[in-house]
């Protein structure tokens, strides 16, 4: 379950699409219209059937139908509609009321959630409700390595490429 809608989700179904099953079924949920034709490519998108949804996302009965779904993992997308600090809020929200229909259902569904400021990336994982919060700092700290060490920029690419190392818990 993805919720929001920004330019680089067409990046993350195809990157999504490169490790799940045939199939597997990714539900888009945005208040805004999105182009369907931009967003589906069926070349480059075998594995993953999508189902997008325009919705009131920010409405609590909404987000109990959907989490109804049983999905497997919610992606939080900042809206790109709004400024950093209000796109945050709005995430936060979202996280909050996620957290409370996890927890009133039973359900263990992992959150990935966007932040652009690392103050409320730290607030995010205080409330121990976040299995990843993904966040602009991590690219512009990769991009500083890179620019004051060159060498690092086969390493980064190793370890963050869908082709590159992998580390396996058992």
């Amino acid at each position: 379950l993805i919720l929001g809608y920004t330019d680089m989700l067409k990046h993350i179904l195809v990157e999504v699409n490169e490790f799940a099953a045939t199939g597997s079924k990714v539900i888009i949920a945005a208040e805004e219209e999105i182009d369907k034709a931009a967003l589906l490519d069926k070349e480059e998108l075998k594995n993953i059937e999508i189902d997008i949804r325009q919705c009131e996302i920010y409405k609590r009965s909404v987000l109990e139908e959907l989490v109804a779904d049983a999905p497997s993992s919610i992606v939080l997308m900042a809206d790109p509609e709004f400024e950093k600090e209000d796109a945050d809020a709005r995430t936060l929200m979202l996280q909050l009321q996620l957290t409370d229909i996890k927890e009133e259902i039973g359900a263990d569904i992992p959150l990935i959630i966007e932040m652009n400021s690392t103050r409320n990336q730290h607030l995010s994982q205080m409330m121990r409700a976040t299995d990843f919060v993904v966040s602009s700092s991590i690219i512009a700290k990769m991009m500083v390595q890179i620019a004051e060490h060159r060498h690092k920029k086969a390493i980064l690419n190793d370890l963050i490429s869908e082709d590159g190392s992998t580390i396996y818990m058992k």
